[in-house]
């Protein structure tokens, strides 16, 4: 907003001063009134004025003097002045009053019309001044900031010169036939050319036969659009092919500017993970296993294409929810699901095994596992895991576990057959041959009775003590076969008795901490005592022991039988290798009878071996521990 000009009025008479007012005041000004030179001084002192109206005759100063000194005070900025006086006054004072800064007179009494004329005329210069001088601030300012812009285009042309001379990727400048202009140091680098050889080429000369009608469709389409963004494939100077990105942007009609950047390594890798996605697709499908991802916070799932042939779901009916996924959910696993699912503890989540219903009808089987991803803070914020289809592994299974249980039924029944065999073979050789062999004993006594030559007695003395050591070792084999003191007296005087016979065949000693009173059926005491001779008969063939260690008690509605030795130990590989016959046969034996056997090395040196079985197990297969 343009302020009004200044108009400095100065008369010691104050009737004279309010005269001048009134007939200024018809004029858009600033009026400023002073009533002595003094007074006039001080109001006008720092104020642009665009006219001074004074009075020649006053007191103390006058009106010459005050035009004097006032612009003695403003080099280069005078104010005109109009002098009220007489009609009469010397041409010295005339000369005085133009040299003091006097552009006009004015002589009383006043002329409102001449006045205001005057007037008009000094503020329409003031104006014109003023605008000039606007005009001149404007005209420095606008060339102090063109010069501003030109440092600034200057350092700016600076900066891009030197970006585009060192930036990493190649920048050209190149005329609508892809002949080169201006090429960068990248450019050069990437391409393997020099900045000479590039100059004397096109774009042309570095597009590859077969990628080459692509690449110039992408430059048609660039003169015709302004713009180019693709990714291209170039022939570098060695004859390698190469992969860039390629931005461009039409300057003029005969000029582009292009950057470069060579992606090759980034295409390699893409083509790497998109042949390890199509082999990790054909892995899935092969082991019908597919994987999957879930947003813990929006509870949006993503599938592998194999999730879609697990659960026999179309593509286009399922949307991220879980919603299509329940609808083919065994009714009675559908808890478990949602369950497993919706859990959200970190770290590893519990594997489930559920049942999915095909379009055909047909029920799978689902082994699925998983694990919560966390962000910075530690919130659960993903779960990923995989879904594999195990329907022919459970059958697999199923008939697995249909010929074990068929091999187990024919080891107890082959089992069943040789204990029986033992028993008969026991009972001919106690009552057939030993009964043969005490008659002959008896008979040879007779005839030691009524021989009296020497050497026919010694001979039948010899005779008779071979006949008793036969009709020993007929009760030891007998023995061996069928121990009758389990069904006489019981498996712990069975163990005591074997253990006995150990110690004088190995001379290993053995201690015993047998529980009184066991009630323990016959069957399952015979298969006992046979678990305790293989066990003992280990321990003298590879133990090297020469302290062994047997316990039998009760624990609960158990019964345990421990046997250590200090020997040294037994190798992981000898109890889980298929040709330890002995140990399978164990637990075999274990397994009939519906418990465990475990065999592994003591701490401090030595094997322990151990049978848990159940007290009133009744006879059944229970695959336990094979």
């Amino acid at each position: 907003m343009n302020k009004l000009p200044n108009i400095l009025i100065v008369d010691d008479i104050l009737e004279n001063l309010l005269y001048l007012e009134a007939i200024i005041n018809k004029i858009k000004v600033n009026l400023i009134k002073a009533h002595s030179g003094f007074d006039a001084m001080e109001k006008s002192r720092g104020v642009e004025l665009a006219l001074a109206i004074i009075d020649v005759r006053m007191p103390n100063m006058n009106g010459y003097e005050l035009a004097t000194k006032m612009n003695s005070e403003r080099i280069g900025d005078k104010v005109p002045v109009i002098f009220l006086t007489a009609n009469f006054f010397s041409e010295v004072e005339l000369i005085r009053g133009y040299n003091s800064g006097a552009v006009d007179y004015i002589f009383k009494p006043i002329d409102k019309k001449i006045l205001l004329s005057k007037i008009h005329v000094f503020i329409d210069l003031y104006e014109q001044k003023r605008t000039i001088a606007d005009n001149a601030m404007q005209l420095k300012k606008s060339a102090d900031e063109l010069s501003i812009v030109n440092s600034s285009l200057k350092q700016s042309e600076e900066k891009y010169r030197s970006y585009i001379d060192n930036a990493p990727d190649g920048v050209f400048i190149s005329d609508e036939t892809g002949k080169y202009y201006e090429v960068n140091a990248a450019a050069c680098t990437i391409s393997g050319y020099s900045k000479e050889e590039l100059l004397h080429m096109s774009i042309h000369d570095l597009l590859p036969e077969d990628s080459r009608e692509n690449s110039l469709d992408q430059f048609r389409k660039m003169n015709n659009s302004g713009i180019l963004k693709a990714d291209l494939m170039f022939k570098h100077k060695d004859g390698t092919k190469r992969w860039f990105t390629v931005a461009a942007i039409k300057l003029s009609n005969t000029r582009f500017l292009g950057f470069a950047k060579d992606i090759t390594e980034h295409k390699q890798a893409e083509e790497a993970l998109q042949e390890s996605e199509t082999n990790l697709a054909k892995a899935q499908r092969i082991a019908h296993i597919g994987s999957w991802e879930k947003d813990l916070e929006t509870n949006m799932l993503k599938w592998s294409k194999e999730m879609f042939n697990v659960f026999d779901i179309n593509t286009e009916s399922f949307n991220g929810k879980i919603d299509p996924i329940l609808k083919v959910i065994h009714p009675e696993d559908i808890i478990d699901f949602t369950k497993s699912m919706s859990f959200r503890d970190k770290g590893n989540t519990p594997s489930i095994e559920y049942r999915v219903i095909h379009k055909d009808g047909t029920v799978h089987y689902i082994f699925e596992e998983g694990s919560i991803e966390v962000d910075e803070t530690g919130n659960p914020v993903k779960k990923i895991g995989t879904s594999q289809d195990i329907t022919e592994r459970k059958k697999i299974e199923e008939e697995l576990r249909s010929s074990l249980t068929q091999l187990h039924q024919l080891g107890e029944y082959i089992e069943k057959v040789r204990e029986e065999e033992r028993v008969a073979i026991s009972r001919e050789l106690h009552d057939d041959l030993g009964q043969a062999l005490t008659a002959v004993k008896i008979d040879l006594g007779t005839i030691r009775r009524n021989v009296t030559d020497d050497e026919v007695l010694l001979r039948v003395n010899k005779a008779s003590v071979l006949v008793s050591e036969t009709i020993k070792t007929v009760q030891r084999l007998t023995a061996r076969l069928r121990p009758q003191i389990i069904d006489d007296l019981g498996l712990d005087a069975a163990i005591e008795w074997y253990t006995n016979e150990f110690i004088l065949r190995t001379g290993i000693e053995v201690k015993l901490k047998i529980e009184s009173d066991l009630d323990i059926s016959p069957e399952a005491s015979h298969i006992v005592f046979r678990i305790m001779q293989e066990s003992l008969t280990n321990i003298v063939r590879h133990s090297k022991a020469t302290h062994v260690s047997l316990g039998l008690n009760k624990s609960d509605e158990f019964i345990n039988l421990t046997i250590s030795d200090n020997g040294i130990g037994i190798n992981e590989p000898e109890i889980k290798s298929k040709r330890s016959f002995g140990i399978i046969s164990m637990k075999e034996r274990a397994a009939s009878l519906g418990g465990t056997f475990d065999i592994y090395n003591e701490k401090k040196g030595g094997a322990i071996i151990s049978l848990k079985f159940p007290l009133n197990y009744k006879r059944g297969y229970e695959n336990i521990n094979l």
